[in-house]
C-alpha cells in the first residue's frame, strides 16, 4: 500500500472519530439551560448556556406592533436519547399584555453553535396565530437573514402546528429568527423548538462510508 493510500485512510478515520466526538460530547464550563430560568424570566438575561453538544447565545426580542414589553422565556429543556433531538421549551407574557384584542407582531431571535442535522418548531397557544422561522448561515441583517444565507424556513399557523426542516450539520454556527404574529383573540403561552444530531447508527455508518471511500479508491489506483 502506498504512502498517499495509507495517508487518505487515515484521513478517513480521523474525519469519522471527529463527526462522532462533536456529536457525543457536550459544551464544558456554561450552564446548562434548564437550570434556573423559567416562563417568568426574560432569555435576553441568559449569556450563553448548553444542552447536549449545542450552546445557545445572543437571545433577542425585539416588540413589534402593539407587544411592548414583550418577554420570552427559556422553561424547558431536555433530551430524546431514542431520536437524537433536543428539545427547549420557550414560554411568553404575551397573554398578559395591553392590546388583546389588536394584531400582534414581535421578533424572537438567537444564535445556536453545534452539529445541527434538523430544526422543529412547535406552536402552542390558540386563535389565528403564526411563526415565521428563517434559519440563517451568517449573522442577522436587521431582522433577517444576509443575502444567500438562508439555510431553511420553517411556517407554523393554526392549521400547521409543527414543522421541520434538514440541515447538513457543517455549518457550525447558526441564526434563527422567528416572527410571531397573533390576531386579536389569539393566545400564545408558549412555543417549543427541537434540534437533531445523527443517531449513533448514523455515526457508524458515516464513519463505514468513509473508509469504504478509501478503500475504493485505493482499489481503482
Amino acid at each position: 500500500m502506498r504512502l498517499e493510500e495509507i495517508n487518505w485512510m487515515w484521513k478517513c478515520l480521523f474525519l469519522a472519530a471527529m463527526i462522532v466526538a462533536v456529536a457525543a460530547v457536550p459544551a464544558a464550563a456554561l450552564p446548562v439551560c434548564n437550570e434556573g430560568y423559567d416562563a417568568g424570566v426574560d432569555v435576553t438575561t441568559i449569556t450563553q448556556c448548553t444542552v447536549g453538544p449545542f450552546i445557545f447565545s445572543n437571545f433577542s426580542v425585539s416588540s413589534g406592533l402593539n407587544m411592548a414589553g414583550a418577554q420570552v422565556g427559556l422553561s424547558e429543556a431536555w433530551y430524546d436519547e431514542a431520536s437524537g433531538t433536543y428539545y427547549l421549551t420557550f414560554g411568553t407574557n404575551f397573554n398578559v399584555l395591553d392590546n388583546q384584542d389588536k394584531y400582534r407582531d414581535v421578533i424572537f431571535s438567537y444564535q445556536i453553535t453545534g452539529p445541527l442535522y434538523g430544526i422543529d418548531g412547535g406552536l402552542g397557544g390558540s386563535g389565528t396565530r403564526s411563526i415565521v422561522e428563517t434559519v440563517c448561515a451568517q449573522p442577522f441583517v436587521g431582522t433577517g437573514c444576509a443575502p444567500e444565507s438562508t439555510l431553511a424556513t420553517l411556517v407554523l399557523n393554526s392549521q400547521n402546528t409543527v414543522a421541520w426542516a434538514p440541515l447538513n450539520g457543517m455549518n457550525g454556527t447558526y441564526y434563527v429568527v422567528k416572527d410571531i404574529s397573533l390576531a386579536p383573540g389569539a393566545t400564545l403561552s408558549d412555543f417549543t423548538q427541537s434540534y437533531h444530531v445523527p443517531e449513533p447508527a448514523a455515526l457508524v455508518l458515516i464513519g463505514s462510508g468513509l473508509i469504504a471511500l478509501g478503500l475504493l479508491r485505493r482499489r481503482k489506483a
